[in-house]
Parts: C-alpha cells; structure tokens; sequence
C-alpha cells in the first residue's frame, strides 16, 4: 500500500516497449514489499505504450507516468527519475525484463541492515522473447571489501551485462554521483561511481529475469546503440577514451579522503597504461573523422 511517502521508487523508463511492458509492468507491482511508487517514464513513444501505461496508472493508485514531448535519450530519460523519486531507496525497473515478487523486499532488508552497502541486486536468470529459461547468468559483482580501490577494480574488470543496474539503491547517494552518462556504456561508469561510496551486495536466489531478444540493447548494433543515447546519431570512436576519462572525473569528484583518491586515481593511471594500445587507436580514429 502506497504511503503520503513512499520508501521506494521504482522508476521504468520506456521507448516504444509495449511488446513487454504490461508483463514487465505486472511483476513490479506483484511485490510483496508494496510501499513504493511506480514512476513510468515514457520517451516520446510511437507504439501503444502510452495507452498501456495510462491504463495501469487507472488501476493502482502508485503508478503514475511522465510522458515526454520528444525522445530525450536513454541517458536523459533515466536520470529524470532520480530527480522525481520521493522514497529513500530506488530502482531502475526495465520495460522488458521481470522481477520475482520477493526481488524488492530481499533488497531492502539488506540496505536497511547494511549501510556500508550502496547497491544490492538480486542474481539474474536469462530468458528468451517468450520467457523461457536460457539458463543463469553470473553477474560477479558482489564485493564487500572495505577498500574502495578494491572495489573500484573489482567493478571495473567484472562488469559485462548491466544487470545490477536494476537493483535497490539509496536515493541521497545515487544523486551524489555523476547518474547516467550520455553516452554507450555510462551504466559502467555509474557503476564505478558507486564502488567509491560503498559496498555491492549481491542476493544469492535469482530474482532478475533478463530477457534476450532482437529488439534489446545487447542485439544492436553499434550505430543503433548510439541513436538509443542521441537520437538520430551515429557511433563516434573513443569508447575507451570516454570511459577512462569519465572514470577520472569520478574519482576526483568522490567524497573519498585524499589518500584514498590518490591511490584510486593511480589505479586509473594504470588502467590508461593497460590499454594503452586502443586508446591510441582510438585517438587516431578522432583524428581522422575531423
């Protein structure tokens, strides 16, 4: 039952996702943790998504939907749910993907029993378009190492699909970090933000059912990813650039004493010397293209 404030925020933020979005839709509000508001981001979309986002909206009281004039980007449409939460602790839900009715509670009682800990995400299953089983997915980002360089490289080397980007966050720490980036990959940075205030819990049940079909991220190809962050664009080089250099801004811009930033920006040194060979590749690849 919703509250005048509710605990937490469950943000979706849609593009013209109406093929999953009422199943989706229906795991997030089968909770058994209810006290949260359900915040249905819809980008400028073309499908019926607004007319099923509107009809759940009629139906429970904590849904409400934000429906924007143009496409804004991925990037965009996912930080204006951070600035519209009200509860303490939130969650990006996806459009496509389904959560166990316990995913949020388990959540939950870790944050409010940990507070060294910044994000908790349950273990992901994957499925198929039609929801049948391709087997776990092992997410490896549980790390609850006091140190945040520690932390920060255990992010950095284990990072492959962003499925902890769908766990539970607290809300006033989410919004000290730089959110989501625009451009491919952000979610990486976010992640490596995040390490640098606090610890990842990972829940051992698999909680998180990540749908794999034509239409998802993950199937795009690279030119299709970059319209997804800037709508009517195309790849640009300089992933890895971006990412060091985006990485070098959070560390600096961390709440960490001055010790801790130094050994952290050291790390980062490395990571620039470890992939040294791309980063001048893509340096030439910038030049070229001007």
């Amino acid at each position: 039952m919703l509250t005048a404030e509710p605990l937490v925020t469950v943000c979706v933020p849609v593009f013209n996702g109406a093929r999953y979005l009422a199943e989706s839709l229906d795991t997030h509000l089968a909770q058994t943790f209810a006290d949260f508001e359900l915040v249905i981001l819809d980008n400028a979309s073309t499908d019926e998504t607004p007319t099923i986002a509107e009809a759940y909206a009629r139906q429970d009281p904590r849904v409400r939907v934000v429906r924007h004039e143009r496409n804004l980007g991925v990037a965009r449409n996912f930080n204006v749910g951070v600035g519209l939460a009200r509860g303490t602790y939130f969650r990006w839900g996806s459009c496509d993907d389904l959560f166990a009715p316990t995913s949020l509670a388990r959540c939950l009682e870790v944050l409010r029993g940990r507070p060294d800990v910044v994000l908790v995400y349950p273990g992901t299953m994957l499925i198929d378009a039609q929801g049948a089983s391709l087997g776990p997915y092992e997410d490896g980002l549980h790390c609850t190492d006091d140190d945040p360089v520690q932390r920060l490289r255990h992010v950095t080397e284990n990072t492959r699909y962003c499925n902890a980007h769908y766990g539970l966050m607290r809300t006033d720490q989410l919004r000290t970090t730089g959110l989501i980036g625009s451009f491919p990959g952000a979610d990486e940075i976010l992640y490596r933000e995040l390490a640098l205030r606090g610890k990842f819990f990972e829940i051992p049940e698999r909680l998180f059912f990540r749908r794999l079909h034509a239409d998802a991220s993950s199937s795009m190809s690279s030119d299709q990813v970059a319209a997804m962050w800037h709508p009517g664009s195309a790849a640009q080089p300089g992933h890895t650039l971006r990412h060091l250099a985006a990485t070098w801004a959070a560390v600096r811009l961390s709440p960490l004493s001055l010790r801790d930033r130094a050994r952290t920006m050291h790390y980062v040194a490395k990571l620039a010397i470890w992939n040294r060979a791309e980063i001048l590749s893509e340096i030439r690849a910038i030049a070229v293209g001007r």
